[in-house]
C-alpha cells in the first residue's frame, strides 16, 4: 500500500477528538530529492533522460520556486502515526517496472 494511501485511511479512520490540527487539515511527507539525484538515479537504472539546463528567470524555474523545500509532517506523526516508508529508490523502481511493462 502507498504512504499516501495508508496515510489518507490513517486520516480517514481516526476520531475526531483525536484530529488536532485546524479542519483536521493535514500534509503527508514522502522524500525528498535533487534533479541530480533523480538523474543519477534514471542512468543507472540504463535510462537515457534528457537533462534540460533551466535558467533562472523562465518560466519552469519561476514555477519549480513556488513548491517548498519542505513539507512539515510532525502533526501527521503525533496524531496519525504517519512516517513515510519509501523513499526515492525505491518508487523509482516500481515505477520503471511498471513503465517497462507497459511497452
Amino acid at each position: 500500500i502507498s504512504d499516501l494511501v495508508r496515510g489518507l485511511v490513517s486520516l480517514q479512520m481516526a476520531e475526531r477528538p483525536d484530529l488536532k490540527e485546524p479542519g483536521a487539515g493535514y500534509t503527508f511527507s514522502g522524500f525528498s530529492f535533487a534533479p541530480e539525484d533523480l538523474f543519477e538515479r534514471l542512468v543507472r537504472q540504463g535510462l537515457n533522460p534528457q537533462w534540460t539546463d533551466v535558467s533562472k528567470g523562465s518560466l519552469q524555474a519561476k514555477f519549480a520556486n513556488t513548491w517548498p523545500n519542505t513539507i512539515d509532517s510532525d502533526s501527521a506523526k503525533r496524531d496519525l502515526d504517519f512516517c513515510a516508508q519509501k523513499g526515492l529508490a525505491e518508487t523509482l523502481d516500481e515505477i520503471i517496472q511498471a513503465h517497462k511493462e507497459v511497452l
